[in-house]
């Protein structure tokens, strides 16, 4: 606790900017003192005071994750779940109060363990207050139903943290839907909106049993330190951004999605087709043709991409570029690590960029082992989206240690502005040529035996 001046410079090689802003970090203990605080015990009632329980602090018990949720979890309360303990239910826990609130545990020792039809709805219809949650140091089991959901969205739901949650054996990991708060709004419930300012930190989702890893729409996103890995053959992809604005995905390991799937693909909704599904196109709340409708600012570095069983593991581009008028505008992906998996249909593209004003810069791709051996490949798009244009590829390392084809950066003709400098592609068994297309390089080097 206490407050904090956070300070930001940028320097562009030859001029620095520096903001600054204050952070102020309120104590949990005095925030939720005394019966703001419960602790929630499965097996018998906690003792205030004893165990970890703070000292004044009201106690339950009940072993229902749900209904403890539905009971407690309030503006201004803190529940605390007893270490070690089991909580199980038949459905999923809703919160739709306003905080601020802290869903969390108390004690030394493993993880409560969640067991019903997964974590938490954050939201309701109609309820346009919900924001200012914290949810740490659950552990959720979805004990590999189809039907579970480890965290989701049922109405507006802002200003939310998930920070050392552990979900796994789950159907779909972690959904912000668009798709949901799209048919609220049309249903009369004007008021939703995109989900602002919801971030996962330092957390694990791994074993999906149907569905996706994530699959998000937000802004202000920020998923940072986490573990998403393991979509089963007949699940999807690792990490699906929908639509991402001012997005900070960093520091994060992506992998092992199902076939034809991505470990990591950043989207976007359709900037010019009205009507169309509300999947692609969510003209109420991103409205068509606004800087809003724009996949943006957004920063992927520092991540760990494992291919599986995909032939293109990462992928930034529309969903479908011949039907949805899509595009992107300031995009960063850097200092990125890529890796394919022993006996894969890696790599028709290890980075496939369908986009514009893309720069990725001092990425690491290690394609040993895959069936195919392609590095990055910049697409001239479909019919409906625009060309691939103002793409930037700056001091990327692509390497192969096979003896079979080699393509670290193929440029599609079609595309517009494209850069490609001081880059390494390096194979000791075969040599390398960049297909650079009609873009602009210089000082790439191509090494066999070197």
């Amino acid at each position: 606790p206490g407050t904090y001046t956070v300070a930001l410079s940028v320097f562009d090689g030859t001029n620095t900017a520096t903001a600054e802003t204050t952070v102020t970090v309120q104590d949990p203990n005095v925030v939720f003192a005394g019966t703001n605080t419960i602790c929630v015990g499965a097996s018998s009632n906690p003792v205030a005071g004893a165990g970890g329980c703070p000292a004044g602090a009201s106690t339950v018990q009940q072993s229902s994750f749900p209904v403890a949720i539905s009971s407690y979890a309030k503006t201004g309360k803190r529940v605390l779940f007893k270490h070690d303990d089991t909580f199980t239910g038949s459905s999923i826990a809703t919160i739709a109060a306003n905080g601020p609130g802290t869903i969390g545990m108390y004690g030394i020792g493993a993880k409560p363990k969640i067991q019903s039809n997964g974590g938490i709805i954050f939201g309701a219809p109609g309820v346009y207050a919900m924001q200012d949650w914290r949810v740490m140091d659950l552990d959720v089991d979805g004990k590999s139903s189809l039907s579970s959901l480890g965290f989701g969205v049922g109405g507006n739901a802002d200003q939310i943290t998930l920070l050392r949650v552990a979900v796994h054996d789950i159907g779909d990991g972690f959904k912000l839907n668009g798709t949901v708060l799209e048919n609220q709004y049309i249903d009369g419930y004007s008021d939703t909106h995109i989900t602002d300012q919801f971030s996962v930190v330092d957390s694990s989702f791994d074993v999906f049993t149907n569905g996706y890893g994530f699959y998000l729409f937000a802004t202000k996103l920020a998923i940072l330190g986490t573990l998403v890995n393991n979509v089963v053959a007949t699940g999807q992809h690792v990490v699906r951004i929908m639509h991402a604005a001012r997005a900070v995905i960093c520091n994060n390991t992506f992998g092992n999605p199902a076939p034809t799937k991505q470990a990591f693909t950043l989207r976007g909704v359709s900037y010019g087709n009205a009507g169309c599904p509300h999947a692609q196109c969510l003209e109420n709340l991103l409205p068509l043709g606004t800087y809003a409708a724009l996949t943006s600012r957004t920063i992927v570095s520092d991540n760990h991409f494992i291919s599986g069983v995909s032939n293109q593991p990462v992928t930034i581009g529309p969903s479908n570029p011949d039907t949805w008028d899509v595009r992107f505008q300031d995009i960063i992906f850097e200092r990125n690590w890529y890796t394919a998996s022993p006996s894969t249909a890696c790599c028709l593209a290890m980075l496939t960029i369908e986009a514009q004003d893309v720069t990725v810069r001092n990425e690491l791709m290690n394609l040993t082992n895959g069936d195919w051996h392609k590095g990055i490949t910049v697409k001239t798009a479909g019919t409906a989206s625009p060309a691939s244009s103002n793409v930037k590829l700056y001091n990327n390392t692509i390497f192969s240690d096979d003896v079979s084809d080699f393509s670290p950066v193929v440029i599609e003709g079609g595309t517009t502005n494209i850069s490609v400098r001081n880059n390494l592609a390096y194979s000791p068994r075969i040599g390398a040529t960049f297909n650079s297309g009609t873009a602009t390089a210089s000082n790439n080097t191509t090494a066999t035996n070197v």
